[in-house]
């Protein structure tokens, strides 16, 4: 054991799975979204959209974190 840590061997492919799962579906969603989207918009204003929303989502992150409540963000 490389990092000390003991986890649950069984469910933790399991999960790794299901999170696989989840950024596959979500991405072929955001596709859509994102193209849906240039339709209204044009593409180079929707381009903006989909790239300003995770970099504002990224900011607040780094701003609103707080290491003594790891799990406050995946709550939200």
């Amino acid at each position: 054991m490389v990092s000390g840590r003991i986890g649950d061997t069984v469910r933790g492919p399991e999960y790794a799975g299901c999170v696989g799962r989840a950024g596959a579906i979500s991405a072929f969603g955001v596709i859509a979204f994102v193209t849906r989207l240039g339709t209204h918009l044009g593409k180079k204003r929707a381009l903006h959209v989909a790239i300003g929303v995770p970099m504002l989502g990224h900011a607040m992150k780094c701003v609103c974190y707080d290491p003594e409540l790891p799990w406050l963000p995946a709550a939200g």
